[in-house]
């Protein structure tokens, strides 16, 4: 996102271990995710008009065909 001049906001999601003290605030934040994505995985990139792509190889695709109108070739 950042090559591809768009503006964004970066939430980090608990999750990565399985420890028992994590899972209330896991289980808060992938509910999130899964609201938003229909999916507890990440990462997720919500659009503005709502619309959400998920995978990192997704985001990045999305972002190599939408530049920003800002952005440098």
């Amino acid at each position: 996102m950042n090559q591809a001049g768009h503006p964004y906001e970066w939430k980090k999601v608990r999750g990565g271990t399985l420890k028992m003290w994590t899972w209330p605030s896991r289980a808060r934040d992938r509910a999130e995710v899964e609201q938003l994505s229909g999916q507890r995985g990440v990462p997720i990139l919500v659009l503005d008009d709502g619309e959400v792509i998920a995978g990192s190889g997704e985001i990045v695709r999305w972002a190599h065909e939408h530049p920003a109108a800002n952005a440098s070739a």
